[in-house]
Order: C-alpha cells, then structure tokens, then sequence
C-alpha cells in the first residue's frame, strides 16, 4: 500500500488554491503571482532586498526573480539600486506603483481565502491560521495589515510554498506534477478510469490530462485498455512501472507536507486530508458547470 493513501485531495487543493490566486492576481492587478509576492517581500521589509535573497525566499532561480523585476520595474512598481562597493549586487526597492498593485489585489485575494475557509470547522480554522502563519513567518513574509499578520495572505503563500516543494522533487524525479497526481489517482482504480473522470476527480483540463497521459503511455506507465462496458470507450490503466515508479516517490511527497511547509502536530496531516475532500466538493460542481 502506498504512504498515507489520500494525499492526493491535499495536493489537488493546493493547486486549485494555487491557480485560483494566480487567476485573480493577474485580473485585478495585471501582474503574475511571483511579481505579486515579490512586491509583497519588498512591502513587508522597509527597504531593499537583493534579488538572491529574493529568489531565496520564493524559492527560485535568480534569473527567474530577474526577469519578473525587469517587467515590475517597466511598470514602475520597483526601481533598482546597484552596490557601490560591487556593482553585481542589485538591490530592488519598492516602486511608486508597487503598493497600488498589491492593494488592486488584496480584496480578492481576501475573498478566495474566505471562500475555501467556507467549509472548515472552528477547530480547523484555527489549525490553519496557526500553520499558515508559521509557514510564512518561516519564509520571510510576515505580511501585515494593519499591524497584523494577514492570515489570508499566509494562506495563500503556504499553498506555494508547498507547490514550489512539490515541484522540486518532480524535478528530480523526472516526472511532471500532473503525471504524478494522475498515477496516484489511477492506483485507486486498478481497473482503469476514463479520461473524462480523471479530469473531473482531479479538477484538470481535458488538455492538461491528454499532455500528462500521453507522456506517461509513453514511458510505459500507463496504458489504454478497451472499456468492457462500452467499447467505444478507452480506459487509462496504471502498469506495474507506474505503481514501482509512485512506490519510490510517494515517501518523499508525504515528508514534503510532514516536514518542508512546516512543522504540523500530530494528527494534522490527517485532518488537512480530511478538509481538502470538503473543499474540493465545494469546487467540484464548480469545475464540472466550466
């Protein structure tokens, strides 16, 4: 059997989350979620910040950090500032337009929050408040408002902490976010799912799961089989290489949310799992309208 079986309703609600700010971000202030957190990092240190240390704290490439700083800047929402003492270090202030954009975003990034928060228990509220917060004071965002932590924004900013620590160890193991997810999924299913369930269960696009199927058929991890009830019907079929393949790699996904995002007491794993289903049956009536 594979680790702590259900994870994946936590990982779908973290990328549903994910998405959804990201969505929101880009609508209301025209900027992506990285340059909305790098204005958030800016705000919150009353200063300048270098981009390695910012790249640190986002967990990304510096050139990443770089170029989403070429396009703030152009929009006047910060301004660069090089060392004196070693012109290779630029330091990045925040811009005359950079607060605008956050406050453009910050309602509806409020109003997600609460959205999700909708279906949690007083009891898992205040779980979640407490992690959320951990998480993002550990990471160097101690966003305030109004002299106090935005657990609304903390919220948001764990669900990409956890993305960014996901994506690391797909990375490394050669396989995409969505692969993963999809051969979990098929693991439950051993006879197969149609491709049309997958997406529904795991909240995808048609597209995002043909990409991510195709791929894995190729490398002999899944594989199509003629549907018994409906011949006109193909099936997706985990292989005895995929189920090797979530054996190696499932481990370190659940020690991602044990240990990387922040230190959850015991029973929190559980519980999270537990309001994850709860949140995606409030969204999965969402996705299936379109």
């Amino acid at each position: 059997m594979l680790a702590n079986e259900g994870h994946s309703d936590w990982i779908t609600t973290v990328v549903l989350l994910s998405r959804a700010a990201g969505a929101i971000v880009h609508e209301r202030a025209g900027i992506s979620m990285t340059q909305y957190r790098i204005l958030l990092r800016l705000i919150m240190s009353e200063g300048s910040r270098t981009v390695s240390s910012l790249a640190q704290d986002l967990d990304l490439a510096t050139s990443t950090v770089t170029l989403n700083i070429n396009d703030l800047e152009s929009r006047k929402a910060v301004r660069r500032r090089y060392s004196k003492s070693d012109r290779r270090v630029v330091h990045v202030e925040l811009g005359e337009k950079g607060r605008h954009l956050v406050e453009l975003a910050d309602p509806s990034i409020h109003a997600l929050a609460h959205e999700f928060w909708s279906v949690y228990t007083a009891d898992e509220l205040e779980l979640t408040f407490k992690d959320s917060a951990n998480t993002a004071i550990a990471h160097r965002l101690a966003y305030q408002k109004g002299g106090e932590l935005s657990v609304e924004n903390a919220y948001v900013d764990a669900s990409l902490v956890m993305m960014n620590a996901l994506s690391r160890h797909m990375r490394r193991a050669n396989i995409s976010l969505n692969e993963y997810r999809i051969l979990y999924l098929l693991s439950t299913s051993p006879s197969g799912m149609r491709p049309s369930d997958v997406c529904n269960t795991l909240l995808l696009r048609s597209n995002e799961v043909a990409v991510a199927a195709e791929k894995l058929e190729r490398h002999g991890r899944v594989t199509r089989v003629r549907s018994s009830a409906d011949r006109r019907v193909n099936l997706l079929v985990i292989t005895e290489d995929g189920l090797g393949k979530l054996e190696r790699m499932t481990p370190g996904i659940v020690d991602t949310f044990r240990t990387d995002i922040c230190d959850l007491e015991d029973g929190a794993f559980e519980r999270y799992d537990s309001i994850s289903r709860k949140v995606l049956a409030l969204n999965r009536g969402k996705h299936l309208m379109g």
